[in-house]
């Protein structure tokens, strides 16, 4: 992976474009993944049931330029992952499951690049290599039934997430922005989803699913503590499908 792209200015005298150097760019990254995971299953009883596992995964980075007046840059880091998920049988047509599971996010290889974009002599933007990822704690709740006719699905979950990555401004000299990314913020998001179906007659099936949640984010910059927050709910959608009549034999 990588970028390449060169910036260069019109000189009227020669009536030739000049590269500029400092603006180009020509940067190769790589990201190398090393994990390995391992899991357990265990029948508690004729009711219960549990997994759980964890996933390690070692990340090292490193970028390059052809360009030999920066200098290469290389950055290493790990994480242990566990999940579990328990579930309880209520009848042979319906369940509860109750799940934990940690995800990262990585960051983009934009906010990595180290590389100095001043496009706008004002406007200065530079990635961070030394950007970790986004970790998130998922629990989730489900209750789920089952019969020939009718599917019901209902979920409640909360999301907490650490070490978010945002972008940071500061006026410096002169009143130039300096633009860059740090791991600064931080959210949780707690919801329920519905969804739910039910065939009729003639093979007709009505289809119906529905999502609330509330998010909270904050983050500290210049020793200043921002936060936001907000209900988010994407209304009841229905579908309905017809089944197909087989044609009559010749």
């Amino acid at each position: 992976m990588g970028s390449d792209f060169d910036y260069r200015n019109y000189d009227a005298a020669t009536q030739t474009f000049i590269l500029d150097e400092l603006r180009s760019d020509q940067f190769d990254y790589t990201q190398n993944v090393m994990a390995g995971y391992a899991s357990f299953k265990i029948e508690l009883s004729e009711r219960w049931g549990l997994l759980a596992g964890a996933r390690y995964e070692g990340t090292g980075i490193g970028g390059d330029y052809a360009n030999t007046e920066r200098e290469p840059f290389s950055f290493d880091y790990s994480n242990v992952l566990p999940s579990t998920t328990l579930n309880y049988k209520i009848s042979e047509l319906s369940g509860i499951k109750f799940s934990f599971a940690q995800r990262i996010q990585r960051p983009d290889e934009d906010y990595i690049n180290p590389y100095v974009a001043v496009t706008d002599p004002r406007d200065i933007t530079v990635g961070n290599p030394l950007l970790l990822p986004e970790v998130t704690n998922q629990y989730e709740l489900t209750y789920n039934t089952s019969t020939k006719v009718f599917n019901m699905n209902f979920g409640t979950f909360y999301r907490a997430t650490r070490d978010i990555i945002e972008s940071i401004l500061n006026v410096v000299d002169d009143g130039v922005s300096l633009t860059t990314y740090q791991n600064i913020g931080k959210s949780s998001t707690l919801g329920g989803n519905l969804f739910a179906s039910v065939t009729l007659k003639d093979k007709l099936q009505l289809r119906g699913n529905a999502t609330v949640l509330y998010y909270t984010g904050e983050g500290l910059v210049n020793n200043v503590r921002i936060t936001n927050s907000g209900a988010f709910w994407n209304g009841l959608q229905c579908a309905r499908t017809f089944g197909r009549k087989k044609p009559p034999l010749a």
